[in-house]
């Protein structure tokens, strides 16, 4: 409810199928510093040679191969995984 002193916030989202309204999905995988525990998780596997989207499709909860390997081939390209990869090598 609307009071007296406050007012709706109307203004016109970029993306108006998202909560967060200005940020898309695909800025939320490439933006963030920190990795995730699923992330955690895939680099881990790929640290044991696994393939990418083998490592995805354990790490992450989806059953879709394509899909995986789409989201597996975003992930390998951010910061944050090829830093953390690098310190797992070690």
């Amino acid at each position: 409810m609307i009071g007296l002193r406050r007012t709706m916030d109307a203004s016109k989202r970029i993306n108006i199928y998202s909560l967060g309204g200005d940020i898309d999905r695909d800025s939320r995988i490439t933006d963030r510093d920190n990795l995730s525990t699923k992330e955690e998780t895939f680099v881990q596997f790929l640290a044991t040679g696994m393939d990418a989207r083998e490592a995805y499709l354990r790490a992450f909860p989806t059953n879709d191969p394509h899909y995986a390997g789409m989201r597996a081939g975003q992930l390998t390209r951010t910061t944050r995984i090829k830093t953390a990869m690098k310190e797992e090598l070690k």
